[in-house]
């Protein structure tokens, strides 16, 4: 199972290497050497790039990173990342998502446009809204006009 997210990037360079770098980067994309970190959980890990859609070139920059009058390389990115490598902390898919891609070099812009998660968290989700959408309709929810509640004590 994936997640998938895309993302709006803007670079003056290639937008396929930044598709690429930002893969890495946020699934397995370190410094050092992790210890028992193998190629295969590397690879089982790793975040892939399903599709690059080109978008008009930009001159100006969203971040003062170059120049105004830059030529700046945009596109829609969608980027894959292994539910085993996320689980379902909400708090690690949000650190996966965005949490280092302002430090990559070389990017003047980006942000998230889309997210897809898989069918069984999209029902898990779904179920709690509908069971909140329940507890809202139900009679012991409705809270009594603060005119009915005042009398309601005077006369008791």
């Amino acid at each position: 199972m994936m997640i998938t997210l895309t993302y709006r990037i803007e670079t003056p360079g290639s937008v396929e290497a930044m598709a690429d770098k930002i893969a890495s980067d946020q699934s397995t994309g370190t410094f050092v050497p992790v210890p028992g970190e193998t190629e295969e959980l590397k690879s089982r890990v790793a975040a892939r790039v399903l599709a690059i859609r080109p978008l008009e070139d930009a001159r100006h920059p969203t971040w003062p990173e170059v120049a105004p009058g830059t030529l700046l390389h945009r596109a829609d990115i969608d980027i894959a990342f292994p539910l085993e490598a996320i689980g379902t902390d909400l708090s690690a898919l949000m650190t996966i998502a965005i949490g280092g891609v302002y430090s990559i070099k070389g990017m003047t812009g980006i942000r998230i446009v889309d997210m897809k998660l898989p069918a069984p968290s999209e029902a898990r989700i779904q179920d709690h809204s509908s069971a909140s959408r329940e507890v809202a309709a139900s009679p012991a929810s409705k809270v009594a006009p603060s005119s009915e509640r005042s009398s309601s004590r005077r006369s008791g």
